[in-house]
């Protein structure tokens, strides 16, 4: 008799048994991590978030010790960073912030004179700047405006004079000459004149390179102007032509020493311009 109950059992067990197994695994893969509603802290970030992360600005943010951090609010906040890109109206207000802002400083103030124009571009704002170092963008950030979409554009150090000036030149055809035998070296500008004594039109524009000699004994070219009027000026035989060249001194820090002016000239008549070069003195 208790064979025939052991039988009827074990054929029920036998005939439920693959119901048993299939609600197992379903409560076992329930239980696994990730297989249910995702959490905030597993979840992937979606496209735009992907996106954002590669557009924030990436430049070096090293401490400065001579700056505060920065004290005006974002004109796009951090959150609104975090969530999704700048729309076009948000960067176009960011841009009038810093107009309104870099108006307001003074011709002499160092800042102003660091940057030389902006930009709005796609996801950012660009900041045309001579010197582009850590301590320059602080600035930057504390007297104009702090957001994260400035991106800083410009040389981080120094750079190399490659300039070389013809010395082939027939003697006193033409002369470039500091109008002085020193200036001081805190002068906002310093004066020279070209001269043209050749019997050949001489022409040239604006601009001009200020060099400065580095302690490796190199010359180095210093922040003047971020762009140039495109101005062409002819000098006839015996005329000559005077004019002042920007030194900024509180931007470049500069000391006393030998300094160099490049002038880029040519002769009417001639396909190519040419350097010419002279000294002068700071004390």
């Amino acid at each position: 008799m208790a064979t025939d109950y052991f039988n009827l059992f074990m054929n029920a067990f036998l005939k439920i048994k693959h119901l048993i197994v299939y609600i197992g695994m379903l409560v076992w893969m329930v239980g696994m991590p990730g297989c249910g509603s995702p959490n905030k802290e597993t979840s992937t970030p979606n496209e735009n978030e992907q996106k954002l992360s590669q557009s924030v600005d990436t430049f070096d943010t090293a401490p400065v010790d001579t700056l505060e951090a920065p004290l005006s609010e974002s004109v796009i906040s951090e959150e609104a960073c975090e969530s999704e890109p700048p729309t076009q109206q948000e960067l176009s207000r960011l841009g009038d912030t810093i107009a309104k802002k870099f108006e307001a400083l003074a011709a002499d103030n160092p800042l102003r004179q660091n940057v030389w124009g902006w930009g709005v571009a796609q996801n950012h704002v660009d900041i045309y700047v001579h010197v582009n170092t850590p301590y320059w963008q602080k600035k930057f950030r504390n007297d104009i405006c702090d957001s994260k979409y400035l991106h800083f554009d410009g040389p981080k150090g120094p750079k190399k004079i490659n300039i070389e000036a013809r010395t082939n030149i027939e003697v006193d055809s033409i002369s470039l000459s500091p109008d002085a035998s020193s200036f001081p070296a805190d002068s906002e500008k310093v004066s020279f004149t070209l001269r043209n004594n050749n019997s050949r039109q001489l022409q040239f524009g604006v601009s001009y390179v200020v060099a400065c000699r580095g302690e490796d004994g190199n010359w180095y070219d210093m922040p003047t102007e971020g762009f140039w009027n495109d101005m062409g000026i002819g000098l006839n035989k015996g005329g000559s032509h005077s004019f002042d060249v920007t030194m900024r001194p509180l931007l470049n820090n500069n000391k006393p020493g030998i300094y160099r002016l490049y002038k880029e000239v040519r002769f009417d008549g001639d396909k190519d311009y040419f350097w010419i070069m002279t000294e002068f003195r700071l004390e």
